[in-house]
């Protein structure tokens, strides 16, 4: 599977990536680091293909991102059903300009069942995953504490 994501600006990216650490050392979660090289991002797109180049094609120069766009955060949540805590970012009209785009030009690439398509795509950032049932409530008390971001940016 692949993902197009967007990525932070370097100070909102230093901050996930401090929470990632603090929660780690709390020993409540080590989502961060499951992954090597894992960064804080949003993912607008996931799809599967042997064509690898004609994504890239399609993409490449077409995205009309040319500042970097305003996050603001404003809430943290969870998906029904899953062990997952993360920031939600509000639906301004750039961030979902910035989604649309990215799916007519990918169009039949993408599934009509993804999870990031347009009509059911829920923005957020991953603070932790697969969380330990019995810290689930104590990442979420946590982060409700000591997060105090409010907004962030997606760098181009």
């Amino acid at each position: 599977m692949y993902a197009v994501i967007a990525t932070l600006d370097e100070r909102t990216n230093q901050k996930i990536k401090g929470l990632w650490r603090e929660l780690k050392g709390l020993s409540l979660s080590d989502y961060a680091y499951q992954v090597k090289d894992r960064e804080p991002h949003i993912t607008l797109a996931d799809f599967e293909t042997d064509a690898i180049e004609e994504v890239l094609e399609k993409l490449t120069g077409k995205l009309h991102l040319s500042l970097s766009l305003a996050l603001p955060l404003q809430s943290i949540g969870s998906f029904l059903g899953s062990s997952i805590v993360f920031l939600s970012p509000t639906k301004t009209p750039e961030l979902v300009k910035l989604h649309e785009q990215v799916h007519d030009l990918l169009g039949k690439l993408i599934a009509s069942d993804s999870q990031y398509a347009p009509q059911i795509w829920v923005p957020h950032l991953t603070i932790a995953n697969r969380i330990e049932e019995d810290k689930l409530a104590m990442i979420y008390t946590y982060c409700l504490k000591n997060l105090n971001m409010t907004r962030g940016r997606l760098t181009p």
